[in-house]
């Protein structure tokens, strides 16, 4: 008569046992987060009863037992991600699961195509099956039958378009009827073609989630993505998009994460993105964008990354940046100082990476109010004038890389003193005087490149210089 069986989170180890497909009226068997191995057993097909069915996060190997999908036709949950499986999806043309509100399959090493059968789940609201080898096009017939869909995920496949992999306009006009979809991810695919207007009319009041990175996807970003007024996050990362920013994606009040780097976007940086007020994360980097980097950023204050780099932006750094965790506008053509405002970035381990620019002028002297910025990379640029002493109260600096500017002075005493520094590199710059000791002295110190500047005095290949070699010395006649 034992209806219920949760051993969910526990460390049962072996083979599920056969036995249970004798229990005829189980109607929940949850196997959970265990360390469960072997096969699925045929025998769970027997249980005609079962509603809730899941073996989630096991070593489960071998193909999923056809029994299950064409005789527990009451199934309204059935998970078995994070295991090793392997095979097809064996819903059979035969069978049906009329009830079904999740099939979660992710993270396996499933093959074969979605099952056109599975159109008979009208139910279904969640389908996970992210992180396999599935493959074969993404079939409209199967999505135009479930309408309550909430959660698709198709990540992490080989799924492709219609029309040899270059019509997304069938897949996207299927979901036109889910209009309860929150989240969809068909990320990391390979897919191919345009990304069509009509995606701004796929659950536009309730869709929070676009996931379309790293794919094949060409064309212009469609400003119909500004009606999805609910979106909290867009990726469309790793493609080959082009053409201008539509400022209208910008529209949605909550939008959190805007990632299109790696693509081929040109134009400028819509000044619009500044009332965007909840964006936390921007990543613009990798592409042909020009033009200035727009003051109103400085109005996002929730901003941990803005990423710009490899890009060709020009003109001065707006002094109002905030950013919590990393900011990177390396690789650009920006002019000017660094704007001493920017000594107010002190967010623990955060990353400033302004290299490979036009910048001059001196380093701010504020610096040393950065007390926790982990990585300052300022390589490659114009700067000039000495290293401030107060660069010491930068106390969480794991790495420092001033390397190829025209710097000038002694290499203050106290950068000796930073007790997290690994990396130092200053080199090819005009630097005087003696290496300070206390850099020798350094327990932390794991790399220093001191090459081509004007060093003078003694240096020994003691304590932290142990490992270095005469390539980091080189170019120091003085020396």
């Amino acid at each position: 008569m034992l209806r219920w069986l949760d051993l969910d989170g526990n460390h049962l180890s072996g083979g599920i046992p056969p036995e249970l497909g004798a229990l005829s009226q189980l109607s929940e068997l949850n196997l959970l987060g265990n360390l469960l191995d072997g096969p699925v057993p045929e025998t769970l097909g027997r249980l005609v009863d079962i509603t809730f069915l899941v073996l989630d996060g096991n070593n489960l190997t071998g193909d999923i037992p056809e029994a299950v999908f064409c005789n527990c036709s009451g199934l309204t949950v059935l998970s078995m991600s994070f295991n090793s499986l392997t095979g097809d999806i064996p819903l059979r043309p035969r069978c049906r699961l009329p009830a079904l509100t999740q099939l979660n399959l992710f993270g396996n090493r499933l093959t074969g195509v979605i099952p056109p059968a599975l159109s008979n789940s009208t139910k279904l609201q969640w389908l996970h099956l992210h992180n396999n080898s599935l493959s074969g096009e993404l079939p409209p017939e199967v999505f135009r039958s479930i309408p309550d869909l909430v959660f698709l995920y198709l990540s992490h496949n080989r799924f492709s378009s219609s029309d040899g992999n270059t019509n997304l306009t069938p897949f996207f006009s299927s979901l036109l009827n889910c209009t309860a979809l929150l989240e969809l991810g068909v990320a990391s695919n390979g897919i191919g073609g345009e990304i069509p207007a009509i995606i701004g009319n796929v659950s536009s009041a309730n869709l929070s989630l676009l996931l379309l990175s790293d794919n094949e996807l060409t064309g212009a970003t469609p400003p119909t993505i500004g009606n999805l007024l609910s979106l909290t996050r867009l990726n469309l990362f790793d493609n080959m998009l082009e053409g201008p920013i539509p400022p209208e994606i910008l529209r949605p009040p909550q939008l959190g994460r805007l990632d299109l780097s790696n693509n081929l976007i040109s134009g400028e940086i819509p000044r619009s993105i500044g009332e965007s007020r909840h964006l936390n994360t921007i990543n613009l980097s990798q592409n042909r964008l020009h033009g200035r980097i727009p003051e109103t950023l400085s109005n996002l204050t929730q901003l941990d990354h803005l990423v710009l780099d490899h890009n060709m932006l020009s003109g001065s750094i707006p002094p109002g940046l905030r950013c919590s965790l990393r900011l990177d506008l390396s690789y650009n053509n920006l002019t000017g100082q660094i704007p001493s405002e920017i000594a107010t970035l002190s967010s623990f381990k955060m990353c400033l990476n302004l290299s490979h620019n036009l910048l001059d002028g001196p380093l701010p002297l504020g610096i040393g109010r950065m007390q926790m910025i982990g990585a300052l990379d300022l390589s490659v640029n114009h700067l000039s004038g000495a290293i401030p002493a107060a660069i010491a109260g930068c106390v969480a600096l794991e790495y420092v890389n001033l390397s190829r500017n025209s710097l000038r002075g002694g290499l203050p005493s106290s950068i000796g003193g930073l007790p997290n520094l690994q990396v130092l590199d200053v080199s090819f710059n005009g630097l005087t005087g003696a290496i300070p000791p206390s850099l020798q002295a350094s327990t932390a110190l794991r790399y220093a490149d001191f090459s081509c500047n004007e060093f003078s005095g003694e240096v020994s290949g003691d304590g932290a210089f142990v490992n270095l070699t005469y390539d980091s010395f080189v170019g120091n006649p003085g020396l």
